[in-house]
């Protein structure tokens, strides 16, 4: 099996000069055209790094705790390896030929990156029914009893196998090498057509990093499209054209910047003034791919840096222009003097936890929406300006609904989201004096831990005129954190007295008693009044102590009449 899509003659280490691991091969295109049997190759060399055969880098996925990707993946490669199939040469002379199968994509780059891969999928020189056949061959066993399935994803113009062990819990994607055709509608090929050459099937893909693939026989990285040398300097660019790749698919101007922030690699000032020309062409996209690709943005790195770039990149005015007319909006003394609304916004954005959740990410883009709106300025007798900003929380809460249906935001996200924007003034400016039972409305919400770390990267997110605001301002959220944390535990221990009491009267001890007073069993459904009267009682007069609780029950059982 060779590197180069053929199955044709093997290119091995053996077949070309030494190499040590990690270091870079050039394979001139004559050389490249000889191995492939014929197959035209594009006029260019081809790069070849030496990684580490399979068995090696799935040692390092056990090591690292993902042994089952790891397993899964060698079943695949085993049922690869031991396949024949019949291969038409240019010459019109059919042989059988080992299937060229390779690794694609995040895992061959998370790898050259040092970083632990999520998944692994593969590619193949195969169409999908033959891939079907070779592991269907090979899991027969499996498959019957259900540990292994076979799965057809199908697309528009193309189908990709997906094989999943139940054992293992994972899923791995098999596609054939592929070109695509013409992209009328800017999301999809028109046709799609099978390749046995794995160069044609790099050259459609989005980012070079992206295009790299991998040899899990012979540890060869191979390389048709200069991601090798992007890996190395650092360099985030498109296959080829990036006004070709984005005009395919109009969702790659996204997927840029996400990998910005991703590998925190340097931006290409092409690409750049491309997705700036082609801002305006996102919204031909429908509003749940914007939704789905907008949030993996967001959690992508920093949100507040993935906020920025949108608005530099020119995509955050054409998706959200609610959110962009916040550079509009300046802001000032005594407690915003870090710069405009939406410079404040990617601060506190940048301020949430590493593991903030999509709803409280989106929370922090919209939390000072109406801004612009409820702005007002005023002279105050030190005749010093005053900025403020009175009920926008409560404005933009309402303010964000159109623009979460527009992005097609699920009621549930709809749901937290607003009560985050409608109420994170509130824990800054109330929570800490709030009577009693408002502050544990607000602690006991579901929502409420997000509440906090947006209240606190919102305060965190902002520059006072002095550094005594500053002071007052750490104060404020260490007494918040303090009285939520109170409310908490108090929550909690209550609740511990509630279940300690409650077991102490449950059915079980209501029957024995009630039969201990009364000579028999209590029917069903007294049962159920007896427990709800004693309950009742118990909670009323609070009681906390499980032995006056059974006080409690012994006493009403003893006053009950038989009916």
């Amino acid at each position: 099996m060779n590197e180069h899509g053929s199955g044709g003659t093997s290119f091995s280490m053996e077949a070309a000069p030494t190499q040590e691991q990690n270091d870079t091969r050039e394979i001139p295109p004559s050389f490249a055209a000889r191995l492939l049997d014929g197959i035209p190759v594009p006029d260019r060399p081809i790069q070849v790094q030496r990684l580490a055969k399979f068995g090696e880098l799935a040692g390092n996925l056990r090591e690292e705790g993902r042994g089952n990707l790891a397993e899964g993946a060698e079943k695949i490669i085993g049922a690869f390896t031991e396949a024949r199939t019949e291969v038409e040469l240019p010459s019109g002379k059919t042989v059988l030929r080992k299937p060229h199968l390779v690794i694609a994509g995040g895992f061959v780059r998370d790898t050259l990156l040092e970083k632990t891969p999520k998944d692994i999928d593969f590619a193949t020189s195969l169409n999908y029914a033959e891939a079907y056949a070779v592991l269907k061959k090979k899991f027969a066993a499996e498959i019957e009893r259900g540990e292994v399935s076979l799965v057809e994803e199908a697309g528009k113009n193309f189908s990709v196998l997906i094989a999943r062990f139940r054992d293992l819990d994972q899923e791995y994607e098999i596609a054939a090498f592929r070109i695509d055709g013409d992209y009328s509608d800017g999301r999809r090929p028109d046709a799609v057509t099978p390749t046995r050459y794995a160069g044609s099937d790099a050259e459609r893909r989005d980012l070079t990093i992206n295009a790299l693939f991998y040899n899990p026989s012979t540890g060869n990285v191979i390389d048709y499209v200069g991601g090798l040398k992007d890996l190395k300097e650092k360099n985030l660019r498109f296959v080829g054209n990036a006004e070709e790749r984005i005009s395919e698919d109009r969702l790659r101007m996204l997927r840029y910047i996400r990998f910005l922030g991703k590998t925190g690699f340097m931006e290409d000032k092409n690409v750049k003034e491309v997705i700036q020309k082609h801002a305006h062409e996102i919204l031909g996209l429908p509003a749940e791919r914007l939704h789905d690709e907008l949030s993996t943005v967001l959690a992508t790195g920093s949100a507040g840096d993935a906020l920025e770039r949108l608005h530099e990149y020119g995509l955050l005015k054409e998706i959200l222009p609610e959110v962009a007319a916040l550079a509009d909006c300046p802001q000032g003394p005594p407690y915003h003097m870090e710069g405009d609304v939406l410079k404040h916004t990617t601060l506190v954005a940048n301020g949430l936890p590493s593991d903030a959740s999509a709803n409280l990410r989106w929370a922090a883009v919209f939390h000072d929406i109406s801004k612009p709106e409820t702005r007002a300025e005023e002279i105050d007798q030190g005749k010093e300006k005053k900025v403020s900003f009175l009920r926008h929380a409560e404005v933009g809460a309402e303010k964000i609904l159109p623009i979460l249906n527009r992005l097609k935001f699920s009621n549930e996200e709809r749901n937290e989201i607003k009560w985050l924007v409608a109420n994170h003034i509130r824990m800054l400016g109330e929570f800490t004096n709030m009577r009693e039972s408002k502050a544990r409305e607000l602690a006991l919400s579901p929502y409420a831990a997000n509440l906090i770390a947006l209240a606190e990267a919102d305060s965190r997110g902002a520059v006072p005129v002095n550094p005594e605001i500053k002071e007052k301002n750490e104060m404020v959220l260490k007494s918040m954190r303090e009285r939520y944390e109170s409310i908490i535990a108090h929550t909690v221990e209550k609740k511990e007295q509630v279940d300690a009491v409650t077991k102490a009267v449950n059915g079980n001890e209501i029957i024995s008693t009630f039969k201990k007073r009364h000579g028999h069993k209590p029917e069903g459904k007294r049962i159920g009044l007896l427990k709800a009267r004693i309950l009742e009682e118990v909670h009323d007069n609070r009681i906390t102590d499980p032995e006056e609780a059974r006080g409690v029950m012994e006493r009403i059982i003893s006053e009950s009449v038989l009916q």
